[in-house]
C-alpha cells in the first residue's frame, strides 16, 4: 500500500497556516465494513475549515486532528459489505478530515457522480445547506415567494435554483 499525506491541526488557531501541518501517512487504511477508501482528486475550500481549525466546531477536541469538509475522488478500496459503490466509481462526500490524499468514508455518505469533476464539490456544503433551508426549515412548497438574501454566494444560488425547480 502507497503512503499518503494529509493535513492535520496541530494547534487550534484562526490562522489556517499556523494551526496546520502536512502530515505523512505511512500506508491507507483498510477500509472497515460498510466503509470505503475515497482516493481524493479534488478538495473543497470552505469558511466553515477556519471554524475548523480556530476550534468553533471541536470543542473540547485536543490537536491533533484532521481538517476539510469536502472532496471528490475515486473509489480505491471497498470494505465488505459495501454493494453500492465499486472500485474507481466517481463520488463526492462530506467527512471532517477531508484534506487528505485518501480518506476512509462510510458508504452511505458517498455522493455517486457520473464523472470525477470539481464542480461537484458544490453539492456538498453548499447544496446540502441548501436543501435542508428550504425543506426542513422552511417548509418550502410549490407556488410560494422564496425570500433569498444573499443568492450572489454558493448556497444561495443552490437556493435559487431548487426554490425554482419546486415550481416557485
Amino acid at each position: 500500500m502507497p503512503s499518503f499525506k494529509t493535513v492535520q491541526v496541530h494547534t487550534k488557531s484562526k490562522d489556517f497556516r499556523a494551526a496546520t501541518k502536512i502530515i505523512d501517512i505511512s500506508e491507507v487504511p483498510t477500509p472497515a465494513p460498510g466503509n470505503v477508501v475515497v482516493k481524493n482528486h479534488f478538495l473543497g475550500v470552505n469558511a466553515t475549515d477556519i471554524n475548523i481549525t480556530a476550534g468553533a466546531y471541536t470543542g473540547a477536541l485536543p490537536p491533533p486532528f484532521g481538517c476539510g469538509l469536502e472532496a471528490a475522488g475515486i473509489v480505491f478500496s471497498i470494505g465488505e459489505g459495501v454493494t453500492d459503490v465499486k472500485v474507481g466509481d466517481a463520488v463526492a462526500y462530506q467527512k471532517f478530515g477531508a484534506f487528505s490524499e485518501y480518506v476512509e468514508v462510510p458508504s452511505a455518505n458517498l455522493i455517486k457522480t457520473p464523472e470525477l469533476s470539481p464542480a461537484v464539490l458544490t453539492m456538498t456544503v453548499g447544496g446540502i445547506s441548501a436543501s435542508i433551508a428550504l425543506e426542513q426549515v422552511g417548509e418550502m412548497k410549490t407556488n410560494e415567494t422564496v425570500f433569498v438574501s444573499a443568492a450572489a454566494g454558493g448556497t444561495g444560488q443552490y437556493v435559487v435554483q431548487l426554490a425554482k425547480l419546486a415550481g416557485n
